[in-house]
């Protein structure tokens, strides 16, 4: 795996009307790969020329309307020297990264919260749609949010344990209490909705890094691995969109990713 550590740094050319300024690639890019960088305090958007270039190579690039975007990760840009057209690893390759990684125990764990730091990754919203920064932003809160409101919601409504007694020869006994039939309608009707939405939102997500990453398959595979087998699909698309051998995975922070990381910048 290649190390991009350094920061590219960049001087102001003035040609003609349009200032351009030049920055040293940080890894080697595709023609049309498009990122964040930063010149003067100013954040904008640089698209890699034709014949894209190879790391270390300078560039030449118009500084052009301010991006409303921050620095983007260098990690979400690049395909962490995956080819094009294929996954890193299968769909059960969940302890290709260790068995204690932070990925895969919230894929286990919570696989919703693991899904909202790859829709934050891929700049989606809480529904898995296109947004901008504001809104990318407060996905991963939002998710959050949603998921303890259910916790909370299902422990208020779910049925309680069942009673466990023996009986005379000293067998157990179970019997389920009675459960009032709108209670019983609640709690199926917001586990429904939950699992609902999980299956909608994961399957966008899905969808998307398959369209980013040029994988070929169909929305069909994509709402098929979600339902059989969410928690598999989810660290898949987490392990495809970080490189978790330059950056360490986290279970709580917003890209699930540490806040150490290589961005790509101009500096004056």
């Amino acid at each position: 795996m290649k190390s991009y550590s350094s920061i590219p740094t960049a001087e102001a050319v003035p040609v003609m009307s349009t200032q351009m300024v030049e920055l040293t690639a940080p890894a080697t890019l595709e023609a049309g790969y498009t990122f964040q960088a930063i010149y003067d305090g100013v954040t904008f958007p640089v698209t890699v020329p034709e014949g894209g270039v190879k790391q270390g190579q300078t560039m030449t690039v118009p500084l052009v309307t301010p991006a409303t975007a921050e620095i983007t990760p260098l990690t979400a840009l690049v395909a962490d020297d995956v080819a094009k057209g294929h996954w890193k690893d299968g769909l059960c390759a969940c302890c290709v990264v260790g068995c204690c990684h932070a990925s895969l125990w919230n894929a286990m764990c919570c696989p919703q919260i693991l899904m909202a730091q790859v829709l934050t990754r891929m700049h989606l919203n809480w529904c898995g749609e296109d947004a901008p920064e504001r809104e990318w932003r407060m996905t991963f809160k939002r998710v959050v949010l949603l998921v303890f409101i259910f916790y909370i919601l299902a422990t208020l409504f779910g049925p309680p344990s069942p009673d466990i007694s023996f009986d005379a020869k000293g067998h157990v006994v179970t019997s389920e209490p009675e459960v009032p039939a709108w209670q019983n309608a609640v709690y199926k009707s917001i586990t429904w909705l939950f699992g609902f939405y999980t299956l909608l939102v994961m399957s966008r997500l899905r969808y998307h890094v398959r369209s980013m990453y040029l994988i070929p398959g169909s929305i069909f595979q994509d709402v098929c691995c979600v339902f059989w087998c969410g928690c598999c699909t989810v660290a898949q698309l987490a392990r495809q969109t970080a490189n978790y051998q330059q950056r360490r995975g986290v279970c709580c922070s917003e890209n699930g990713l540490s806040p150490t990381t290589t961005n790509v910048a101009i500096v004056v």
